[in-house]
């Protein structure tokens, strides 16, 4: 967005007539970094080819910029209630620059706009600290937990002490940490975020406020996390039922909601009643966001998995491979996601008793989780355990490793 507005600035000021705004826009972008690279000399250029813009115009708009750090009015406005009340969906920039392969690219120029806009507009300032959280979730998307981690830590921290934002504004960032910590595998830390802000949002927005419901939807997921399933399915009915009381049965945070508590009910062996429920949350996807959406990956890797449990082998494999082809072609064959496709077919095989296919995917998934998420992480220890339990299989069988 930041590139267009800056190209279509580029366009007009080749035009005959432009008008001093635009000229003064289009120096302030070269100036400043925003969406092209900081060009000192096409600055100077620019104010040059105007007779009645000064340097000194600039420097006022700067000054009036750094005074600028509370979010734009448009954020308390009309805009803002509809958003919260669930009629936009934030728009994933991630998996848009993943599926035209830019990812790397656009990680390059969102650290240079942090290090070239934070120079003039100060390190705090509202428009860097976004900055960061947008490179953040390019993070996250890419599976670098501990490098989304230590930015997100930095966002908060210059939140707190130099901003001194609003209350929603701090706890967005706390949100993604919460999420940034379940993903490490750090379930007690995410929990005492998760908790903290839904008693917040609880009192200061109400119970059924779509980011209560949202704190209540995390909260479950890292119950479950935390082997406290009977907890974790109250919680997700409780989300569902604020989803499909606010949004609709259709909507796509309720499908979430719906697959989030399939999952919950896997967990208890309630396997026939999660199949339904997963079923719900997977043609719902399919639907409104497509058979190639991460989240429609996720439904049909959740519904591989309860189909294995209730030896419904080859309807699983079909699905375990169709997550796994999906990923890859999405997120590439090092994403931790990518991974659990492969770790989750290695069991589905070493169940079926499959030794050497299962044993080619655990060697895999071990050897990618090590790599993109740490030797200590639970995910790699409990797949290094599977492993290790086939191996012990086929020796008590006589057969060869």
């Amino acid at each position: 967005m930041r590139s267009h507005i800056a190209k279509c600035l580029e366009r007009r000021r080749d035009r005959i007539f432009t008008s001093r705004c635009h000229t003064l826009n289009l120096a302030f972008c070269y100036e400043l970094g925003f969406g092209v690279r900081r060009d000192i000399v096409k600055y100077s250029r620019t104010l040059l080819s105007s007779h009645d813009i000064s340097t000194k115009d600039l420097e006022d708009i700067f000054k009036q910029l750094k005074r600028d750090l509370q979010p734009p009015e448009f954020q308390n406005g009309i805009f803002r209630k509809f958003l919260e009340q669930g009629h936009f969906n934030a728009f994933d920039y991630s998996q848009r620059y993943r599926e035209e392969q830019r990812s790397r690219e656009a990680e390059s120029r969102y650290e240079r706009e942090v290090e070239t806009i934070g120079s003039v507009l100060g390190d705090g300032h509202r428009l860097v600290q976004e900055l960061r959280v947008q490179l953040s979730h390019l993070m996250m998307s890419e599976g670098r937990w501990k490098d989304a981690e230590k930015l997100r830590v930095q966002v908060r921290m210059i939140e707190f002490e130099e901003v001194k934002c609003e209350r929603q504004d701090t706890e967005r960032f706390d949100l993604d940490l919460a999420m940034v910590y379940r993903r490490l595998g750090r379930w007690k830390e995410a929990e005492e975020f998760e908790t903290k802000m839904m008693e917040t949002n609880k009192r200061v927005l109400g119970a059924e406020h779509l980011y209560t419901l949202t704190n209540v939807a995390n909260l479950a997921s890292i119950f479950s996390d935390l082997g406290k399933y009977e907890a974790a399915e109250k919680m997700n009915r409780r989300a569902l039922n604020g989803s499909e009381k606010v949004l609709g049965v259709k909507h796509s945070d309720t499908l979430t909601s719906a697959s989030n508590l399939a999952l919950m009910l896997q967990s208890q062996g309630k396997y026939k009643a999660a199949e339904k429920m997963s079923r719900r949350a997977l043609n719902g996807r399919e639907k409104v966001l497509g058979v190639e959406h991460l989240n429609t990956l996720s439904s049909v890797s959740n519904l591989a998995s309860m189909l294995q449990y209730q030896g419904k082998y080859e309807a699983a494999e079909e699905m375990n491979r169709r997550a796994l082809d999906g990923r890859e072609k999405v997120l590439g064959v090092e994403h931790p996601d990518t991974l659990n496709s492969v770790y989750w077919l290695a069991y589905l095989f070493h169940t079926q008793k499959r030794y050497n296919d299962a044993s080619v995917l655990y060697l895999r998934a071990s050897e990618g989780f090590s790599k993109t998420l740490g030797p200590d992480h639970p995910t790699i220890r409990e797949c290094s355990q599977h492993y290790s339990s086939m191996i012990h299989e086929m020796e008590s069988q006589g057969r060869d490793i």
